[in-house]
């Protein structure tokens, strides 16, 4: 596995003409999170938060101003088509984006896909498939309730569900007892 390197969009000098986003607390030019929004009005699509701003993505691929991988599988309601893109598309993506909200002479493309992100609703960014989670031993620090302290001998071995409890729902699973 390899790990994106420190670059250029990470350089603490650079800096955004997008209104806010210099020195912003969390969402500077260096860190541009990926996330699902909705505009007031609007559906559910891609977008990346900037200072108070949410660039919306799936105008910026419809418009043409992303590179062509990113655009291709940004039409979702969920971020699963971009994670499964190669790191190599990503990083570029990220590169495009730096310098689209670092260059003065893009504002007047990019500026009309900001949103304000106060007026956008937020939602689950991945859709979340099946995952398992089990303990190899007994002897396996407990975490959920019921594998207290006075409970080890009796604790989950595998644990799988669809729904990752993201609908309010515990995940189900088997449980060994000795």
């Amino acid at each position: 596995m390899s790990f994106p390197q420190i670059d250029e969009t990470h350089d603490p000098a650079r800096s955004s003409w997008v209104e806010g986003a210099d020195g912003h607390p969390d969402f500077p030019v260096q860190n541009l999170p990926y996330g699902i929004f909705s505009p007031p009005g609007g559906a559910a699509r891609a977008g990346v938060a900037i200072g108070e701003r949410i660039f919306d993505l799936r105008a910026a691929a419809e418009a043409g101003l992303l590179p062509a991988a990113a655009a291709a599988v940004l039409h979702g309601t969920t971020l699963n088509a971009l994670m499964a893109l190669p790191a190599a598309d990503r990083l570029a993506l990220r590169r495009w984006l730096s310098a689209l909200f670092s260059d003065e002479g893009q504002r007047h493309a990019v500026e009309p896909l900001l949103h304000r992100a106060a007026d956008c609703a937020l939602h689950l960014p991945a859709a979340i498939g099946d995952y398992t989670d089990f303990y190899v031993a007994f002897t396996t620090p407990p975490i959920s309730a019921s594998c207290s302290a006075p409970t080890i001998r009796c604790c989950p071995i595998i644990n799988m569900s669809p729904s990752a409890i993201m609908d309010g729902h515990p995940p189900s699973g088997r449980q060994a007892c000795r």
